[in-house]
């Protein structure tokens, strides 16, 4: 062997010795750089390891919904949707609300535990009522290891005060009217709670009309300055036997 070749094979065995200490050094095996996440996906943090938790090093969530610029009401519903790869339907599903300076909310649990919600894509859940009002992430978090969050922030107002039957029929006698022996027969009043919004319906039966039967009005309740007040009113109506539509409808009965 000529000394060339000989200072070439010390290198080469040089070599091979750093990379035999490298992989000594950091535990036996090849630490490969995985590329970097994405659209807020984060590891939280060795808590998947805890144990009974299972980890998922190959899975990804994408939260969906909501993701910026919704409104919601504190005792309100909230739809949240996402998606994940690599991870089973059975895993357990975390959902947590961030503040505006990047810190989960001391009160912000959505959950109760893990199993409360299951990696289906969807849920709906019910926005406590003691949630301060203002500007919120939300944060979907799957066995304590991936997670997502909201790409823009959300808002969410104080509770609405609850509108009894009482206030509405009161409302719906201020706003509408009721009957009398030569209107109709009765009212008959409901209320619906929806996301934070309160809608009336007033059902005006037995009218004293050769057309109309029975007439619907639809309207939203709105709640300020501790004064509740009705929006614009959807209006249907049914009609008269032989007249036309028995059903609810916006036509017209002849």
């Amino acid at each position: 062997m000529n000394t060339n070749q000989k200072g070439f094979s010390n290198i080469v065995l040089a070599v091979a010795i750093v990379v035999v200490i490298i992989i000594v050094a950091v535990g036996g095996y090849f630490v490969l750089t995985q590329p970097s996440p994405t659209r807020g996906i984060r590891i939280t943090g060795g808590a998947g390891g805890e144990e009974g938790i299972p980890q998922y090093p190959d899975g990804s969530v994408t939260l969906f919904s909501p993701n910026g610029g919704e409104t919601y009401a504190a005792g309100g519903q909230m739809t949240v949707k996402w998606q994940t790869k690599n991870v089973p339907a059975t895993a357990g599903i975390w959902i947590h609300l961030d503040t505006v300076d990047g810190r989960h909310l001391d009160n912000g649990d959505l959950v109760s535990s893990y199993t409360d919600v299951l990696n289906t894509g969807e849920t709906t859940i019910t926005i406590p009522l003691d949630i301060p009002a203002g500007q919120y992430k939300l944060a979907v978090t799957i066995a304590q290891e991936l997670e997502d969050v909201s790409d823009n922030y959300f808002t969410i107002t104080n509770a609405t005060p609850v509108l009894t039957k009482e206030q509405a029929q009161a409302l719906v006698s201020q706003t509408w009217g009721g009957c009398t022996p030569d209107t109709c027969e009765s009212v008959i009043v409901t209320v619906q709670y929806n996301n934070g919004q309160y809608a009336v319906t007033a059902r005006y039966e037995g009218l004293r009309d050769d057309s109309i039967s029975a007439q619907k009005k639809v309207a939203p309740a709105y709640y300020s300055n501790n004064v509740w007040t009705l929006g614009n009113a959807t209006v249907t109506q049914r009609c008269q036997p032989g007249r036309g539509q028995q059903d609810f409808s916006s036509d017209l009965c002849f």
